[in-house]
């Protein structure tokens, strides 16, 4: 948890500073505080481009492709400089020939033709017009019957505290036309979220 430590103080710490006015004024605070969207800033940091690889290893190295499924083969998908990254960590897996690489923009374009589409910590960083065009772009590319999984943390109901209650989560998958199968809860405070195309 070193590197997600580290994330989290080098790049959210300051950014969280401006919450106030972000509740005020709708306004992204990270955007505000680095001049453009995070994920932008991020693609022409390096050193923190590895940090952040390695974070999101430490939230979810339990969250591998043969825990779903044994026999399961897929593609990485994500941007030129994740893919990049993912380069250098993915022998590590053991994986061996079952997982590819594949750079691109997930609001543009994704593989098509999978019988399922996992999204791994993806929709709570985005806007819901941005989640609801990148979840578009999967329906578009994925065949009748194609599963959508999204590994998220999902808000309990009542007053409890819960970590999931930092990130405000808008699914909008019935909008970008998946229909909604349900929530499965894991040993973790990530939550399995499945719909279909």
């Amino acid at each position: 948890m070193r590197d997600l430590a580290i994330t989290w103080m080098e790049t959210h710490y300051q950014p969280f500073g401006g919450l106030r006015d972000t509740i005020r004024t709708g306004r992204c605070a990270a955007t505000e505080f680095y001049g453009e969207p995070f994920f932008g800033w991020l693609s022409g940091q390096p050193e923190q481009i590895a940090r952040f690889s390695r974070a999101m290893g430490n939230l979810t190295s339990g969250i591998k492709l043969h825990a779903i499924d044994p026999e399961a083969t897929g593609v990485v998908f994500d941007l030129p400089h994740v893919v990049a990254e993912a380069e250098h960590r993915l022998p590590g897996y053991g994986l061996g020939d079952r997982l590819g690489l594949a750079a691109g923009d997930f609001f543009s374009a994704v593989p098509p033709g999978a019988d399922t589409y996992l999204l791994s910590m993806i929709l709570h960083d985005w806007s819901d017009a941005e989640a609801r065009q990148l979840l578009a772009t999967i329906k578009a590319a994925a065949p009748a019957g194609a599963r959508l999984a999204a590994f998220e943390l999902v808000v309990p109901d009542g007053d409890t505290p819960h970590m999931a209650k930092m990130i405000d989560l808008t699914m909008l998958l019935e909008d970008a036309g998946f229909k909604f199968e349900g929530i499965s809860a894991t040993p973790t405070p990530v939550s399995v979220i499945a719909a279909l195309a």
